[in-house]
């Protein structure tokens, strides 16, 4: 278990780093509705934060975007990586998809492999995967082909074609549930060319046609003693970085989207003043719960109590994202890098999580990025506040 978990984690942290390195030419949009028409062509990457995005069209390298609902019908020549409550997939996408979803629904064709995070994961009967499958959700079906190996980390796992590879289904014994549905459902068009691994308790359902050319290997669930405890604990940095990591880059691609050159101003004062930048962070993060405490001690101040408390909530998450893009600006303007801002904040949250998982000396460095990003928001708003009173 130790090496797939390396393995998944290797994975996921590959799947944040390739666009960095591969990335020539772009294109960004932002707004509710983003439309690629079909007889539009994206050449080099394409990033989108809004509303609603459709691709109809062509793009010639990597969709890198989030949203509400996202449908791709027209090609990608590159991987698809996107965030959002519904993503469908009904045309050609020649390299990997790599998605976080409430619903993911694939009817067309994928040339590489699929990473999936979501409630509700389906391969419907058009849908074709050309590699391998490693999927985390409530339910996954797969109508259609995988061309490869399939790990499925969830509670419901129903196939009904081909697999080439194994098939991993990681699940508790359903006797632990109330739930009168099956672990793992194989119908009648199933073909699994490799292995079945499940563990013992997990029921499950093989329908008449459904044919296993290699084992079939249960497994007894692993009871974890206090030393093997231990060992997820000591794992759960490991995993907490890769989920900032990836948290970080959505939040912080859709903000500097929406609001480049409030992003921008705000990383000037940073890079200007930046001790002035640290002291005035370090003021106001000590100052802001002093006075909510004091508002909360007045009756009639406890709605403005509440306010300040949810603005400065907000400004603490921002301030930790725009630690990681002061990480990047900084270094693009010290060994004088030219890249776009969207590079500057890809490299930059990366190494920011990865350099302040350092033990000491990254914790302290954090602290002092935080504060230096804080102070920049708050010098930014000033300045606002001094433009307007003009």
């Amino acid at each position: 278990m130790k090496r797939k978990n390396f393995l998944i984690i290797t994975a996921l942290v590959v799947l944040l780093v390739i666009p960095v390195t591969t990335a020539r030419a772009f294109d960004v949009k932002s707004g509710n509705n983003i439309i690629i028409e079909a007889d539009e062509t994206v050449k080099g990457n394409f990033y989108a934060a809004g509303a609603q995005i459709v691709v109809d069209g062509t793009v010639t390298g990597d969709v890198i975007c989030a949203g509400s609902t996202i449908t791709i019908n027209g090609t990608v020549t590159g991987d698809v990586i996107c965030a959002g409550s519904s993503i469908t997939i009904n045309g050609e996408v020649k390299g990997d998809v790599r998605s976080v979803s409430s619903e993911l629904s694939i009817n067309g064709q994928v040339g590489g492999g699929l990473t999936s995070f979501g409630s509700s994961i389906n391969l419907n009967n058009d849908a074709t995967i050309g590699s391998n499958v490693l999927a985390f959700g409530a339910a996954m079906r797969a109508d259609g082909p995988i061309n490869g190996d399939l790990q499925f980390f969830g509670a419901s796992l129903l196939i009904n074609n081909k697999i080439t590879g194994d098939v991993n289904f990681y699940g508790q014994s359903q006797s632990e549930h109330n739930n009168n549905k099956p672990a793992i459902t194989l119908r009648g068009g199933t073909v699994i060319g490799g292995d079945l691994y499940y563990y013992e308790g997990v029921e499950t359902v093989i329908n008449d046609g459904a044919s296993i050319s290699g084992e079939t290997i249960v497994t007894k669930p692993k009871k974890y003693e206090p030393k093997s405890g231990k060992e997820i604990l000591n794992l759960f940095p490991i995993w907490f970085s890769v989920w900032s990591i990836f948290a970080g880059l959505i939040i912080a691609i859709i903000f500097v989207s929406l609001f480049p050159k409030q992003t921008n101003t705000t990383l000037s004062m940073m890079l200007k003043k930046p001790v002035a930048s640290i002291g005035w962070g370090l003021v106001w993060v000590m100052l802001t719960p002093i006075i909510i405490i004091l508002l909360l001690i007045t009756i009639i101040g406890i709605p403005l109590a509440i306010f300040f408390a949810t603005l400065f909530i907000a400004m603490c998450m921002l301030a930790k994202v725009f630690a990681g893009i002061g990480v990047g600006a900084f270094l693009a303007r010290w060994f004088e890098w030219k890249i776009s801002l969207y590079w500057q904040t890809v490299v930059g949250i990366i190494l920011a999580v990865l350099i302040f998982e350092i033990p000491f000396i990254g914790w302290f460095l954090g602290i002092i990025a935080f504060f230096w990003a804080f102070g920049g928001i708050i010098m930014h708003k000033r300045e606002i506040y001094k433009k307007l009173e003009e």
